[in-house]
């Protein structure tokens, strides 16, 4: 019996040993992408561009809605943005609490100006600190290039300005790569270390929507900012990279290839993890809003209608109504300007500003000269830095709110519902705690991202009702109780607004009144006003570029933030877990009949 158990463990041990090399030899084809680069989590994106839009991972690849690849290229092909589209990439799996790194290699097309986004991530609408982005600034062709910037609002003030990046010129492949590991973020340009600034806040994961990579514009659209030139052997990882792997990324794409792979390991540079605060930070409670009117805390402007443009202001910024017929219909709180054109307002009077403001007026929308997009207000003409609008996107009879300024590149479309012929009540409302919009009486959009409104003064600064201020893109209607103040409006005074036009009117009329120093004068006196509103020269100095970048001068050309499903849909995942699946299968059917043999062997020996 001895005799026959030892031959026995020897039998199945040699097929044990053999079931072994069956499933190592069978593993590597299906481990081969499952681990994305060799470091379970810590997974590497490449994209080669070279005719198509695969990750080299496997993982995520992207989709454009109209991908052109130029001959071109740093590497073979290209991607070309201007004469295609730009790249998106479905929901990333795994989050960026390791920080980053992002790269590629780009070539700025003569002629491109001002901004160009290479690539971005997380919700690039917002200054929040999920939010990033490597893009090309103030080019021009005066200076025959542009400057090399970076966008993270984890890290402060990053590059904006000229002086914050490098300057690369027209036509030049250049190769730029961003790390962000938790204490601070590098900028290596063609594979040296250029830039590094200190972290200032904790880099916070996107929202499953945001959560996702956009080659050539800004993400939370995947169109904005189009980069004007060629994209190739753009990478991202949700790690940093060292600095001996950016070079190696410069050098050539064979490791990029094999990382992405998982052919070869590639070891995360050092991770910063912030210490948690010994304290909870205090919660102050707000003080409640209040709708009752007092001293205006700034400039406020009003225009009622009352068989009237004049403003009721001491400044009088009236508006013009030359080029349209003064028709006055039943409004919200007597009477409402029914307007086919576009109505313009006087110049904004020498140092009025716009930091802060409040924007409010009651609107009936009847039909609009442009198939998709119409506006009721704007401010400031669209090639200034400081244009701020009111819009909606037409479809037959519905429309969907939406705003946009173009200091910050802050656009949002598809808002709120609004039905033709319908009057409603919209309130945008800009200050510290950033910008909000309204519509009747209900707040409908926020976010913590103001709108830029500096560098008033130039010729192109007034107001305008019933489209823009070229008298472009006209929403013909009625219009009602228009006020614009130079500060923000709480809660309840908007509420008040909308749900009591008459009671509202007596309350602004009151903050009217505040600003005058020798008491009120109605404007049916014609008096002058205190002090003679000028025009600011034409050649003053705008502001220094913000931290964010500007958005294109056509108005609606973004779109909300939802993002689609990847190519895949999810598969890529799926057949992972299948091809696990079968090699669980052949290893069991390998035991099994390790097992049956072993029993035949003993009952012939019995």
């Amino acid at each position: 019996m001895k005799r026959y158990n030892t031959r026995f463990w020897k039998i199945t041990l040699a097929l044990l040993v053999s079931a072994a090399l069956t499933v190592s030899a069978f593993a590597p084809a299906f481990a081969e992408g499952a681990a994305g680069n060799g470091n379970g989590e810590n997974i590497l994106h490449y994209w080669s561009f070279d005719g198509n839009l695969d990750d080299a991972s496997g993982s995520l690849g992207l989709t454009a809605d109209d991908a052109y690849f130029d001959n071109e290229g740093k590497h073979g092909k290209a991607l070309d943005v201007i004469n295609g589209s730009p790249a998106s990439s479905a929901t990333i799996p795994h989050g960026t609490v390791n920080g980053f790194t992002m790269g590629a290699w780009f070539s700025l097309n003569s002629g491109a100006t001002e901004w160009s986004i290479i690539m971005s991530k997380g919700d690039t609408s917002d200054t929040r600190a999920d939010r990033f982005q490597v893009h090309i600034g103030h080019a021009s062709e005066d200076v025959g290039g542009g400057y090399l910037l970076v966008y993270v609002p984890a890290v402060g003030p990053t590059m904006s300005h000229e002086e914050d990046g490098q300057f690369v010129p027209y036509d030049t492949w250049t190769h730029v790569a961003v790390t962000f590991n938790g204490a601070s973020l590098k900028m290596y340009i063609n594979g040296e270390l250029a830039i590094e600034k200190e972290a200032v806040g904790q880099l916070d994961e996107s929202s499953r929507s945001m959560n996702t990579v956009t080659v050539g514009a800004l993400n939370h659209d995947g169109r904005s900012l189009a980069f004007d030139g060629l994209i190739d052997d753009a990478f991202y990882a949700n790690y940093p990279m060292t600095a001996e792997d950016i070079k190696a990324a410069f050098a050539g794409t064979d490791d990029l290839n094999a990382w992405a792979k998982g052919e070869k390991t590639i070891v995360p540079g050092e991770v910063v993890r912030p210490e948690e605060p010994t304290e909870a930070p205090s919660e102050a409670t707000p003080e409640p809003a209040s709708s009752e009117p007092g001293e205006a805390k700034g400039q406020i402007f009003f225009w009622p209608f009352e068989y009237t443009t004049e403003d009721m202001s001491h400044l009088r910024l009236n508006i013009d109504t030359e080029e349209s017929v003064d028709t006055y219909v039943d409004g919200k709180a007597g009477k409402a300007i029914e307007a086919d054109c576009t109505l313009i307002s006087d110049l904004l009077p020498e140092g009025f500003s716009m930091t802060e403001f409040t924007v409010a007026l009651w609107l009936k929308w009847s039909e609009n000269s442009n198939g998709t997009y119409t506006v009721p207000f704007a401010v400031s003409g669209k090639e200034t830095a400081h244009h701020f609008e009111i819009y909606y996107t037409i479809d037959d009879d519905n429309g969907k709110l939406a705003f946009y300024g173009t200091a910050n590149g802050l656009n949002v479309e598809k808002i709120a519902d609004v039905v033709r012929d319908e009057y409603f009540h919209v309130a945008a409302v800009n200050g510290p705690d950033g910008f909000r919009l309204y519509l009747n009486g209900e707040e409908v959009y926020k976010t913590k991202q103001r709108i830029l409104m500096n560098g008033l003064g130039d010729a192109e600064d007034f107001i305008s009702l019933c489209g823009l201020n070229d008298r472009s893109l006209t929403c013909a209607g009625e219009y009602d109780e228009l006020v614009v103040a130079c500060y923000a409006m709480d809660a309840g005074m908007i509420q008040k607004l909308y749900s009591d036009p008459a009671g509202a009117r007596e309350d602004i009329m009151k903050l009217v009144e505040s600003q005058y120093p020798e008491g009120y004068v109605a404007p049916t006196a014609v008096p002058e006003p205190t002090a003679t509103p000028t025009a600011a020269p034409a050649t003053a100095t705008p502001e220094p570029a913000p931290t964010d970048v500007p958005a294109e001068t056509e108005a609606g050309e973004q779109t909300d933030s939802t993002a689609d499903p990847g190519k895949d849909g999810g598969k890529t995942d799926g057949k992972k877990a299948n091809k696990w699946v079968v090699l669980a299968v052949i290893s069991g059917v390998v035991i099994a009949g390790c097992a049956v043999a072993a029993v035949l062997l003993l009952k012939k020996k019995k």
